[in-house]
């Protein structure tokens, strides 16, 4: 286990961003914007920062690390917005089996280890490869950030993964549009869309206005959600000044990410300095991760919100 533990140091965020770009083609598309935005919220950054802090209140305050930040507090509950997590425990079964037979000698290099255990796994639930990737993927992250004895405990688990569509009825509802009515055609103005933030819940949803950001529109929200989160003081996405300036509201969009206008230079910064975008994003003009306050949508999206927010970057 330390042989393995070892080899999984080795690699920094060049070198998983690498991986990821290679293994991204071969994900299932369930889960192939899911796989990118956990990673994204689950940074080896963060976990460095708390790793060589002695004060974790003061990092905290400094860091403006706010909410849920520990991913061993809910390393299990994390990944449930991933069609994989399904396949979770044999994943874990599997990681965990694998880095107590690992050895210096017969170790390769983590993309071919991250698709030998999705392969392995596949094979012997007999199900496609494809959608064990991202999991997998995910598996071999968590067990380098929180290490062996956490990896294998676990946490509180979120929603039951035992009723989940199949892969492609998520994709079709994905892909479904509002009807804006029998003569929604000839509506130019006020058309209304579903913003879908929790897809393991049916009434998880709010409505959006054509043109609104989302942080407003989750504002119209009025159900309790700050019982559940401090953070979240008006709808289920967390919010303090709606103009990019606390990072409170990013999210992931696992889809629709071409119904919200494209990213502004001055999200993108904003973005950067919380240290919320990866390699990849940095020229995408509809990244994965955006501040709800700067989305303005026009369509359906279905989102992720993240537990913490924190301003990683522009305090180094």
């Amino acid at each position: 286990m330390d042989a393995f533990r070892a080899f999984l140091n080795q690699h920094d965020e060049p070198a998983w961003d690498g991986v990821l770009a290679d293994l991204e083609p071969s994900l299932h598309p369930v889960d192939r914007e899911a796989t990118r935005i956990w990673f994204g919220f689950w940074p080896l950054k963060l976990r460095r920062l708390l790793r060589e802090t002695t004060d974790e209140a003061a990092t905290a305050q400094e860091y403006l690390l706010d909410g849920r930040y520990r991913l061993e507090h809910q390393l299990d509950e994390s990944v449930d917005f991933l069609y994989g997590s399904i396949y979770w425990d044999r994943v874990k079964e599997a990681l965990l089996q694998r880095s107590e037979s690992a050895s210096e000698q017969t170790l390769e290099g983590l993309g071919s280890e991250i698709r030998k255990l999705a392969d392995g796994v596949a094979a012997r639930l007999k199900v496609e490869a494809s959608l064990l990737l991202g999991i997998s993927a995910v598996g071999f992250m968590a067990f380098q950030q929180v290490g062996a004895p956490p990896f294998r405990n676990g946490s509180a688990s979120g929603p039951s993964r035992t009723r989940r569509p199949k892969p492609g009825k998520i994709l079709k509802q994905r892909a479904r549009t509002t009807s804006q009515g029998l003569f929604g055609f000839l509506r130019t103005v006020n058309r209304r869309f579903t913003v879908r933030f929790d897809e393991s819940k049916r009434d998880a949803t709010f409505s959006c206005i054509e043109g609104q950001d989302l942080s407003s529109a989750s504002a119209g929200d009025e159900r309790d959600y700050k019982t559940r989160d401090h953070r979240c003081i008006a709808g289920p996405i967390p919010a303090e000044c709606r103009v990019a300036s606390c990072g409170y509201c990013w999210i992931g969009v696992l889809s629709g990410r071409e119904n919200i206008i494209e990213v502004s230079a001055h999200e993108r910064r904003r973005l950067n300095y919380f240290g919320y975008l990866d390699s990849s994003s940095h020229d995408e003009t509809h990244p994965v991760i955006r501040l709800a306050c700067q989305s303005k949508c026009y369509g359906d999206v279905t989102v992720v919100v993240p537990p913490w927010n924190g301003s990683l970057d522009g305090r180094r």
